[in-house]
């Protein structure tokens, strides 16, 4: 199956969620690590996970579908993983139907979002009905908040505040260059140096994109296929000096000596 056609298939498939009976469920199924569309299938009649002592069963409202998601089935992620079959999808959002003996703070009927560490097993992941998710792994719903955004509350929203604590203590007028900031967690980014005061850089490969990240607060956007001098944008923006932090989200090709070139002296 080609590769669009297989995520159009599973985001129809896994928004469907239709339960087979209560002791089975619908979900997407990982028999090998490889290409999505060779490894990855869908059945109605997965076993029903049973929460451990420590763990809850969540009743699945919503999953994203992250490019972390098919590195991971491909095996770039966990090459020395071998428990298979399992579900994969690293992150999603529901409600508590059934806890173990051991969980405190957590109860039926909470609304939580959750993630794992692709550890195997069956019902660890969030493509499918339910999920079994240990009690450390979950983070309560703020009220109001929908499934879309509450399935993706975790995992970009953390990996951009871990990038961030490397930093240190960033100050309010500072500047901050990211490549592929269109992405979750390049726009997560970008909102939060807004919120601090904190300028940002933007690189992205299309021009289209860049007004997306313009209405989030970032300050200044560089557009490869509208053929932007990204050394130029830098220099007029920080009157000459450079930036002082950079975050290479690409790694690979060119990427990270053109964002070493954009670095004050220090940097």
């Amino acid at each position: 199956m080609k590769p669009a056609l297989f995520m159009i298939v599973l985001a129809a498939l896994v928004s469907t969620r239709t339960v087979s009976s209560s002791d089975t469920m619908f979900g997407a199924v990982l028999s090998s690590f490889g290409e999505p569309g060779n490894v990855v299938s869908f059945s109605t009649t997965l076993p029903k996970p049973v929460p451990l002592e420590s763990q809850v069963l969540v009743k699945i409202e919503a999953s994203p579908m992250h490019p972390s998601d098919f590195l991971f089935i491909r095996g770039l992620y966990r090459p020395d993983m071998d428990s298979f079959p399992q579900v994969p999808g690293a992150e999603g959002t529901g409600v508590i139907e059934a806890v173990g003996e051991g969980v405190t703070g957590f109860k039926v009927g909470d609304r939580v979002c959750f993630w794992h560490s692709y550890t195997g097993g069956p019902g660890s992941g969030s493509w499918a009905e339910y999920a079994a998710v240990g009690q450390e792994h979950l983070v309560r719903v703020p009220e109001g908040l929908g499934a879309a955004e509450a399935s993706q509350l975790v995992l970009n929203p953390l990996t951009m505040i871990g990038i961030m604590e490397q930093f240190g203590d960033v100050q309010p007028g500072e500047w901050v260059i990211q490549n592929a900031a269109n992405s979750a967690c390049g726009k997560f980014l970008v909102q939060y140096l807004k919120m601090k005061g904190i300028k940002t850089i933007n690189v992205v490969r299309h021009a289209a994109s860049g007004e997306i990240l313009k209405e989030l607060g970032a300050d200044v956007v560089v557009a490869e296929d509208a053929g932007d001098d990204l050394t130029a944008a830098v220099q007029a923006a920080t009157g000459g000096q450079g930036v002082k932090y950079a975050i290479d989200c690409v790694w690979g090709g060119g990427a990270a000596p053109a964002l070493i070139d954009t670095l004050a002296p220090g940097g």
